[in-house]
């Protein structure tokens, strides 16, 4: 694998360098700093890192165009990933930034990242299998104290991030960005040497603590892995669960959590899932059996029909079946009849799981297939290890980028 990691000399950069070298990447970086570059470089060479700089200020336009030509060069015009890490802040209230400010922010947060894109499309797209991730923060989502403008151009990499995930699909090139909250490094040591805003963050913080930088390079990495390549579109936060809860007076609500009252019961509720006895309807089955539905089910194999029913009676669940050829009319209307005496002729959930459905749903996707089983348990294996230590409260989709493609029409 090839890597660029645009500033790579400290912090969470640096992590993430690191982090890529250690799955064998070739890596390339950059630094405005030539000093801090010098010394970085040294010390990887020591240990061995195949890792290569450039000293680049992201800011300005003739020295992204340089970096890239670097980057192409080193790496015979193919690039499989790109970390788009580099990101500045000013703190000071929304009416009293000058245009300078505003400039300097836009520039370095937002325009740098947007360019060094444009311009590692065609190497990205060489490589045949290519990953962007983009360092965006908690501050795209919600408001935070003195970051109006900061948080306004994370806000646009987090759309970026979706919009390239859905564009450049085809390509098969995925986009997702990793949203952090606070993390010891260099950028904030400053502002968390106050202890009163210190216990202030502990406070917003369930896991209450701050992130360590490995803890946000181990997610990057994951992201650029071969186990991640059904997700796209994603914008992670790494936060401790701190965007995952919204304080309403003396009320805490938990983003995405499931309170398992009436409202999250299917109890009394029935249900008909066609082809239910693998794959996509087998799950569907159980997922609606374990909420407490009565569900039947059909299938043209009547042994695999049988040996399922047989399963789910050892589990508990309320699943009947019936054998069925859903192409053939005669066989629907009796599969119909049945059900309608199965269940008192009354039917709350109807879910047909075939050919034309999955065929639409694909058209939709914009990695133009659907996932595989495996590419779902290793997002789940990694959110389980010690290295997604600070990620907690995130609802993440698996779903080669079909949540944010929102318009569906062919050019």
């Amino acid at each position: 694998m090839t890597a660029l990691v645009t500033g790579g000399t400290r912090g969470i950069g640096l992590a993430i360098v690191e982090e890529l070298v250690g799955f064998g990447a070739r890596v390339h970086t950059c630094c405005r700093n030539e000093n801090e570059l010098n010394g970085c470089l040294r010390k990887w060479d020591h240990l061995g890192f195949g890792v290569t700089g450039s000293v680049c200020d992201v800011s300005i336009r003739a020295q992204r165009e340089k970096l890239m030509r670097t980057v192409s060069n080193l790496f015979d015009g193919k690039l499989n990933i790109l970390i788009n890490n580099v990101g500045t802040n000013i703190r000071k209230p929304m009416v009293d930034f000058t245009a300078a400010e505003f400039s300097t922010l836009m520039v370095t947060n937002f325009e740098s990242v947007f360019h060094i894109s444009q311009l590692s499309y065609p190497l990205l797209k060489a490589s045949g299998v290519g990953s962007i991730v983009f360092i965006s923060s908690v501050s795209g989502f919600v408001s935070l104290k003195s970051m109006s403008v900061q948080g306004a151009t994370k806000g646009a990499i987090n759309q970026l991030t979706k919009t390239l995930a859905c564009e450049w699909a085809k390509d098969n090139i995925r986009s997702n960005a990793v949203a952090p909250w606070y993390i010891r490094t260099s950028m904030v040591e400053q502002i968390l040497s106050n202890k009163e805003y210190l216990e202030e963050v502990y406070s917003r913080t369930p896991l209450r603590r701050l992130g360590d930088p490995k803890e946000v390079s181990s997610l990057v990495a994951f992201l650029c892995l071969p186990a991640s390549s059904y997700i796209t579109g994603q914008i992670i936060c790494v936060d401790g669960g701190m965007s995952g809860e919204t304080k309403r007076g003396d009320i805490m609500v938990q983003a995405g959590s499931i309170c398992r009252d009436d409202r999250w019961s299917h109890l009394g509720v029935t249900a008909l899932v066609t082809g239910g006895t693998k794959g996509i309807g087998h799950a569907v089955v159980e997922e609606l059996a374990r909420l407490g539905a009565n569900v039947h089910t059909c299938s043209r194999n009547e042994a695999q029909l049988n040996a399922c029913l047989h399963d789910w009676e050892m589990k508990g669940f309320q699943v009947t079946g019936s054998v069925c050829d859903v192409m053939s009319q005669g066989q629907r209307v009796k599969l119909m009849d049945t059900v309608s005496s199965v269940f008192s002729r009354r039917l709350n959930i109807l879910t047909l799981n075939d050919k034309q459905f999955l065929e639409a749903v694909n058209s939709r996707t914009p990695l133009g297939r659907p996932g595989e089983p495996m590419e779902v348990s290793s997002l789940v294996a990694f959110l389980c290890l010690p290295a997604s230590s600070y990620i907690t409260g995130q609802i993440i989709c698996v779903d080669g980028g079909l949540t944010v493609n929102g318009f569906f029409a062919k050019l």
